[in-house]
């Protein structure tokens, strides 16, 4: 059995509980559009993790190698470009990259960047070989090529080792080929459903995030995860690339000015409003012309997604309903639930104006983006119908360089999770 230092060793706070669930929401967001993807990354931490602990590596090293392993297809977007796939080569770089943005996980992104090294210098992004590859690099890769193996061959598992020698040879430490052989045919835990077998997890003493030591960390780590959040959502097509950015920028303003509302729930809210378009296909978001019935449904059903996926970080369940409000309107001809007047909570109404500015603001493929004049004479035929009538009393207040401040910050955050 696997054996781990105690729990009350290894969660030193809540606030830490907190910063690794965000995580594993990330995760999980970055692989929802890919039925094949769906708990890959979780499947490959928890196998990295149960070599690293086969290997006899202390919990401090555990850690890297789990968030590493958890955290290594990130590079699988680019925030400046629409939501596909990078060349193979620019992945673990870019997963590298926004990684390094968290100060807990700098170690982590660096194992991360060797990931797809090859034992006999066949890998990128460097060449190297052999024992130039750091070894928590070499579980990743190998953890990764495994599962990948078993994927393609219907979870067969035999037929999957199979394809693993052949399709991997030379790529890994001898070695740590056998091991890692050895150690799924032992314990196929890895191969476990991931929501549906807590069991099995209770019998090897694993709890996925629970288990892995997380260092120190602070508000601005988890500002810093939820801004990649936003990007990775943006990410989806060309768009929306900054769109919850400046929507957390400015609703985090208004909501200080109005000295009303917990101002840190709002700027959260704002990051991931938008979580649940993920689930919406690109034929839908991207059509030019008028949508269907059934397209507008779906549409109209992001809000609820978004709020069903932040909710499942507990200390999370203020921002989820913020989120999903931030489509009704003060008539009650909003959605998803029709909700009326002060019945949408006062931070919902405030992302909805934030939402709606940067909306019409920016450019569309059949339209440029509206003046910010137009935009608050829209805005202000729309008070007390579409919009809270002091709300938007007080975004007409606003003076046009203070909003170009705000955004401008926006464009500092971008630049600063992207390739040079």
């Amino acid at each position: 059995m696997l054996t781990f230092s105690p729990l009350s060793q290894i969660i030193q706070a809540d606030e830490h509980r907190y910063f690794k669930n965000v995580l594993k929401l990330l995760v999980r967001v970055t692989e929802l559009h890919h039925p094949i993807c769906q708990h890959l990354s979780y499947r490959i931490a928890l196998m990295a993790l149960q070599l690293g602990t086969d290997l006899k590596f202390n919990p401090e090293r555990l850690r890297h190698l789990f968030y590493a392993a958890l955290l290594h297809n990130l590079g699988r977007f680019d925030a400046t470009h629409p939501f596909v796939f990078l060349s193979s080569s620019l992945q673990p770089l870019t997963a590298e990259r926004v990684v390094t943005r968290l100060p807990s996980l700098q170690l982590s992104a660096a194992f991360i960047r060797w990931y797809a090294e090859h034992w006999d210098g066949s890998g990128y992004p460097d060449s190297l070989t052999g024992d130039q590859i750091p070894l928590e690099s070499q579980i990743i890769g190998i953890s990764r090529a495994i599962m990948l193996c078993w994927l393609q061959h219907n979870q067969n598992l035999n037929d999957a080792l199979r394809a693993f020698d052949v399709d991997y040879h030379g790529c890994f430490q001898p070695e740590l080929r056998q091991r890692l052989t050895q150690l799924v045919r032992d314990q196929p835990l890895w191969a476990n459903d991931i929501e549906g077998g807590p069991d099995r997890f209770h019998a090897l003493n694993l709890s996925l995030i629970d288990r892995a030591l997380l260092g120190p960390t602070g508000s601005h780590d988890l500002v810093d995860v939820l801004r990649i959040f936003a990007q990775i959502i943006d990410a989806k097509h060309r768009y929306t690339l900054g769109h919850s950015l400046r929507v957390a920028a400015l609703s985090k303003h208004l909501a200080e000015l109005t000295g009303q509302i917990d101002v840190e729930a709002v700027e959260y809210a704002g990051l991931l409003h938008d979580v649940g378009k993920l689930g919406v296909p690109l034929s839908i978001l991207d059509k030019p012309g008028r949508l269907e019935a059934s397209e507008m449904d779906e549409i109209r059903h992001h809000p609820v997604l978004s709020d069903q996926l932040i909710s499942t970080i507990p200390s999370l369940t203020t921002v989820a309903l913020l989120a999903r409000h931030h489509h009704e309107r003060i008539d009650g001809k909003g959605y998803p639930d029709g909700l009326s007047g002060e019945e949408i909570p006062l931070g919902s109404r405030i992302l909805a104006l934030a939402d709606t500015y940067d909306a019409m603001t920016s450019d569309r493929a059949y339209r440029k983006g509206l003046s910010h004049t137009e935009a608050i004479a829209e805005m202000s035929r729309a008070a007390g119908s579409s919009y809270d009538r002091d709300l938007v009393r007080l975004f007409m207040s606003l003076r046009i360089a203070d909003i170009k401040e705000l955004f401008a910050s926006v464009k500092d955050v971008m630049m600063s999770t992207t390739l040079p």
